[in-house]
């Protein structure tokens, strides 16, 4: 049997062990997802009734309300970004429901007020909150050293960054090439990847079902 057909019959061996699995696998996705809607939607209902009810009625009451519910854990929300979508979806919900309206928007354009003044000041102190955590802290240096006077250091951490854009660059490179060799090796054990991968999927699948 030539490599072409053991490619083959390695393919079509993979496609019908993983089907299943990775049918189940996506079940199990969708349905976390749909859970995950349902608990949001639940969320901002308790909110706007709240905020309508007059039980919640400034952002310390907003925030306390949302770390005290019992599923936030499950939204994976980063905060205090998502404080702006849940304000957001709440006054939507108090004015198609009409809940108290006047007090309510009252209410929650006082809490949006607070949720941009808290993002602004999340931003402030942690302005590259995106960039890898070396080149973070140069920038943080750089935009704090070009506050002072002297230039001396200011230069001497924009060359520290250049180096370290430079070595990150060079890394990129080798792992170009090594991945020519690596590539090489891979053709040598498609059944063990493919296995591994089986495996992968299982655990997946064990920890979403869990």
């Amino acid at each position: 049997m030539n490599e072409t057909s053991q490619t083959l019959l390695i393919i079509i061996i993979a496609f019908v062990i993983m089907s299943p699995l990775l049918y189940y696998y996506l079940r199990l996705v969708r349905q976390r997802k749909l859970e995950q809607l349902e608990i949001w939607k639940d969320l901002i209902k308790q909110i706007a009734e709240n905020i309508s009810d007059s039980k919640i009625l400034d952002y310390q009451d907003f925030k306390d309300y949302i770390f005290g519910y019992e599923s936030i854990g499950s939204l994976k929300l980063n905060f205090p970004y998502s404080f702006n979508g849940i304000i957001v979806s709440t006054k939507h919900i108090v004015i198609k429901e009409n809940l108290n309206l006047k007090t309510s928007k009252k209410i929650i354009d006082s809490i949006k007020k607070e949720i941009k003044k808290e993002i602004k000041e999340a931003k402030l102190k942690d302005p590259f909150n995106n960039v890898p955590t070396l080149e973070r802290n140069l920038l943080i240096d750089i935009v704090e050293i070009s506050q002072l006077k002297s230039n001396k250091v200011f230069i001497e951490k924009v060359h520290k960054l250049g180096e370290l854009i430079r070595a990150k660059e060079e890394t990129i490179n080798k792992s170009g090439r090594d991945n020519e060799e690596s590539l090489r090796l891979a053709k040598q054990s498609k059944l063990l990847a493919i296995i591994f991968f089986i495996i992968s999927l299982g655990l997946a699948i064990y920890s979403l079902a869990k």
